[in-house]
């Protein structure tokens, strides 16, 4: 979304600035061994909302790592949406309080000053249509889109230590020019999509379904099983079925590559379907994790690799038809 106005907000000082010869750039050291750059960041955002009148932002272009257990009840995540994040999703909105929450914690995450949190940390993009943007970056970056100039506000921010400068754009715009050259038409989940699903577990026995929403959930689907229910504005990806040889699937992964990073979706002996990253943090216990499964996917982590094995592709509409969510292109 693309407004008037947009202000990186930082702690580091222009006047501070040194280019070098090889085009990095040198700041002077500013720690937060205090919290207070990390507040007056927060302020920020709502000095410009007060501003704008913005008392609700919506969450767009929902990033998450997470593998759908259960959250902690005190945590951050649980306490806005829910200890199974059902209340998250693209398009969905939070109050001024709960965006300041989880900008904190999406800032955290790119920090080493404080450390970073150990629970899943979101990262989204917020937007008050047509009135104000809030976009996270590394090391206490903030990006501020206004539709007015809100110098009280730009003051405000100046007058607690940061520093606001007007630039033309956000680098986490989606609509800049280089991010819509990445942006997908996609069909919208109906009952075309529903078909042509149908025609490929006719022919193949069952197919797997990849949720994309944030975080991933898969879904497997076979002749007279159920129709999964997907999450708001979730992009759908069609694979192709597992592998009844569960163990040539997991030999391949390990011999294409010394220092794998790989998802392996498997079906479990009461016919879940689970994810699991083969590296080297799951190798130790990975035969046992596996133990009884009924059969296994590599998913693909190229495109070269994709694009062969992609059986179909759409998105959720909301409830009026459109589809709305910004799908990259595969």
């Amino acid at each position: 979304m693309q407004l008037s106005f947009a202000y990186q907000v930082t702690k580091w000082d222009p006047a501070t600035r040194t280019v070098n010869p090889d085009g990095s750039v040198d700041w002077a050291e500013r720690p937060d061994a205090d919290g207070s750059i990390e507040a007056a960041c927060l302020d920020a955002i709502s000095t410009f909302a007060r501003e704008l009148g913005v008392e609700r932002l919506t969450l767009r272009d929902i990033e998450l790592r997470h593998d759908d257990s259960d959250l902690a009840p005190g945590s951050v995540l649980a306490r806005l949406f829910g200890p199974r994040l059902e209340g998250c999703y693209d398009g969905a909105t939070v109050d001024v309080a709960g965006a300041r929450l989880l900008v904190r914690e999406a800032l955290r995450a790119e920090s080493f000053d404080p450390p970073a949190p150990e629970e899943p940390t979101l990262w989204c993009r917020f937007e008050a249509e047509g009135r104000m943007f809030v976009h996270t970056g590394y090391d206490l970056y903030l990006y501020i889109g206004a539709s007015e100039s809100c110098l009280p506000a730009v003051e405000a921010v100046a007058a607690s230590g940061l520093f606001p400068v007007l630039v033309e754009q956000s680098p986490y715009d989606p609509t800049s020019a280089g991010a819509m050259g990445e942006l997908a038409d996609v069909p919208p989940v109906d009952e075309v999509f529903w078909a042509a699903v149908d025609a490929l577990v006719d022919e193949r026995g069952g197919v797997l379904l990849q949720e994309h929403a944030g975080w991933d959930r898969w879904h497997r689907v076979v002749a007279g099983g159920p129709r999964p229910v997907f999450r708001p504005r979730a992009v759908v990806e069609v694979w192709p079925d597992v592998s009844a040889d569960v163990a040539a699937v997991l030999r391949g992964i390990l011999d294409e590559d010394d220092d794998p990073q790989r998802d392996l979706v498997y079906l479990t002996a009461d016919g879940a379907v689970r994810s699991v990253r083969i590296d080297e943090d799951s190798l130790p216990g990975i035969e046992r994790r596996l133990a009884g499964a009924l059969g296994g996917f590599a998913v693909p982590t190229t495109v070269d690799e994709a694009l062969p094995m992609l059986l179909h592709r759409a998105a959720c509409p909301d409830a009026d038809g459109v589809v709305r969510v910004r799908a990259n292109r595969f």
